[in-house]
């Protein structure tokens, strides 16, 4: 004969757990709008930028898209880095034949007085600019910074 065996304890407990576990993630999320409402009542109205987010918590679409970039991260990382090598390359030959075309605005002379300001000239406003480096520098008819230029 089969008889029954008594459910132990934890065995009882699982389902509660498993709604608890999803009751408290809600609750400290109520919990956190509602200091981030009074923070915005009583501090800085800029609180309730965060309250801004409840968009995307509302809807699926917003939240495959998070979902597809954070599940592509390292993928995007590994990107980030090929982009951040292929620029410092970019660095070392401008610094190497073309440092004295990089010229800065206003008091500054010059901008790639090191292989490091050169980088950071190259990488914040090479990668912002419209046509890439060829817009910041001057015009030159060299073929070596025509290629430069086209090539970046």
């Amino acid at each position: 004969t089969s008889e029954l065996k008594p459910v132990g304890h934890g065995a009882m407990l699982l389902p509660w757990g498993l709604g608890y576990g999803a009751q408290l993630r809600t609750w400290v999320g109520t919990v956190l709008w509602m200091a981030g409402a009074a923070l915005s009542l009583f501090s800085s109205p800029f609180w309730h930028a965060g309250h801004l987010l409840m968009v995307v918590h509302k809807s699926s679409l917003l939240k495959n898209v998070i979902r597809s970039v954070t599940l592509n991260g390292p993928s995007l990382l590994l990107t980030l880095v090929l982009a951040t090598i292929l620029v410092y390359l970019f660095t070392v030959v401008g610094y190497i034949f073309f440092a004295e075309d990089f010229v800065g605005t206003g008091d500054v002379s010059g901008v790639c007085t090191s292989l490091m300001d050169c980088f950071t000239f190259t990488m914040f406003k090479g990668m912002r600019a419209g046509g890439g480096l060829g817009d910041l520098l001057p015009a030159t008819a060299l073929q070596g910074r025509v290629l430069f230029d086209l090539s970046f």
